[in-house]
Parts: C-alpha cells; structure tokens; sequence
C-alpha cells in the first residue's frame, strides 16, 4: 500500500439526491513513485487514513505539483461518477466494459 503524504487537499462532490461527500487528493510514495521523483504518484480517496478499495483512484503523472491537483481532479471526475453510477443501479461489481473505461479514465 503507497504511503500517502499529509496535507492532502480536500474538495467536495455533490450528487443529484442533494448529499455531498468530501473526497480527498494528496501524493504517495511507492517504489519509485513520489512527490519529489520525476513520476508523481496522486490518490485521491474518501479515507486517507484507511484508503478503501472501491473509493481510491491512483494516478501516475509527470505534471510538476503546482496546479496538479486541479488537473487531476478534472481527470478523476468522471471516473467517479462512472462507478458511483454503477453502484447506484446494482450492488454488482461493474463489468469489464464499464469497468476498462473507468480504469482508461484513472491511469
């Protein structure tokens, strides 16, 4: 499990029914992946501190840190709302179409 740095940035992400969740982004460490190494490694999460499977994406990037994490946000986006689709329509894991495109989306 990557090793996450403190200070992740916060943002907000509001769903149709009215309910909002805060998600979370901030860099990792893992092998040679690391905020300071050439390819940065970025989580994003609901839990920082526990990093639950089915509500982490990891992001493997080379954009310097400023600004990086709007970009990633942007990127993540749509990933999210993919699978929080799926989840709402059926407690099934998403199959390999819809899941390949999420995982298109987030690496």
């Amino acid at each position: 499990m990557p090793s996450v740095q403190e200070g992740g940035r916060p943002w907000s992400v509001y769903f149709r029914d009215g309910h909002t969740e805060t998600w979370w982004a901030a860099d990792a460490r893992l092998g040679g992946y690391g905020p300071d190494s050439p390819c940065r490694l970025i989580v994003a999460t609901t839990d920082p501190a526990a990093l639950p499977e089915k509500a982490t994406w990891y992001l493997a990037t080379n954009l310097l840190a400023q600004g990086t994490l709007r970009a990633i946000r942007s990127w993540l986006t749509p990933a999210i709302t993919l699978n929080r689709w799926w989840r709402a329509w059926t407690d099934k894991d998403p199959l390999s179409e819809p899941q390949a495109l999420t995982d298109a989306v987030t690496t």
